[in-house]
């Protein structure tokens, strides 16, 4: 239960690094604020969705809000990785839908044997969980896959000249944007008991659910994540490589074309390199 108490106290967390900061004149006040004003405003707009959706007890509802939250995910993957939302749009929609139909609806199949049945408390939080925990690897390995076009290019041609199809060219870049798509799920793995990283299981005991099932459940979540995030790269990859190269094996220009700022921001990095 939500009171004035838990309010007051809950903002020391926020007084405590302000705290800090102001003793070691750390000029990071105002980005402070604006970062925890932005965070209150997100967090209320959807918690009060949220609960009128739950309230409402609606499938059909909670299903059109998924649909909503998946459309952001996929802008903002798409943002992330500095993509071409004209090339690359529907490869990474075909990317999500996929891996959220594969894996969500194995989670909803393992609900189900739990004798629970669909609703807002098993979809929106699921659908959350998976697409949310997909855009960073999701938008890192679809950069990656998008530098290579535009850096390694000369390769691809190369390996046609020297006989290989199209396909196995393009096996090389695929190759490389799953890998990215594979570190983060291993690393979340092989740390999953060192501090936070287990931090849906200690807030389900915190809740009150027994230890093993919580622990099953966040082992559950880490693997559909990882899966999730493999599949939706092989299928946007997959998908996009009929709009990166034309009818004769050539990679299109507007394939690697990049703005001014991702211009910049590439300079900037080899520079740094």
């Amino acid at each position: 239960m939500i009171t004035m108490l838990g309010i007051g106290l809950m903002a020391i967390l926020i007084i405590l690094p302000l705290l800090a900061a102001s003793v070691f004149r750390v000029d990071a006040l105002k980005t402070v604020f604006a970062a925890f004003a932005k965070m209150l405003v997100r967090v209320g707009v959807l918690g009060a969705a949220v609960y009128y959706l739950v309230e409402a007890g609606s499938v059909w509802l909670d299903v059109v809000f998924a649909l909503v939250f998946i459309v952001y995910t996929i802008i903002t993957v798409i943002v992330q990785a500095k993509l071409s939302v004209r090339t690359y749009l529907l490869p990474v929609c075909a990317g999500m839908f996929v891996a959220l139909l594969v894996t969500g609806g194995l989670l909803y199949f393992i609900n189900h044997l739990a004798d629970r049945g669909l609703s807002g408390h098993f979809l929106l939080p699921v659908i959350a969980l998976l697409s949310g925990s997909m855009v960073e690897p999701m938008a890192h390995s679809l950069s990656v896959y998008y530098m290579g076009l535009r850096h390694h290019n000369h390769l691809y041609y190369y390996l046609l000249g020297n006989g290989a199809t199209r396909s196995e060219a393009l096996n090389y870049l695929m190759k490389r944007a799953i890998e990215k798509s594979l570190v983060p799920g291993m690393r979340q793995m092989s740390g999953l008991v060192v501090g936070c990283s287990p931090v849906l299981m200690w807030t389900m005991i915190m809740c009150g659910v027994p230890v093993p099932d919580a622990a099953f459940f966040q082992v559950l979540i880490v693997l559909a994540v990882f899966a999730a995030t493999v599949l939706s790269v092989v299928v946007a990859v997959w998908t996009a490589r009929r709009y990166v190269v034309d009818g004769y094996a050539r990679i299109k220009s507007e394939a690697v074309k990049f703005d001014s700022v991702t211009e910049q921001n590439t300079e900037n990095n080899e520079q740094n390199i």
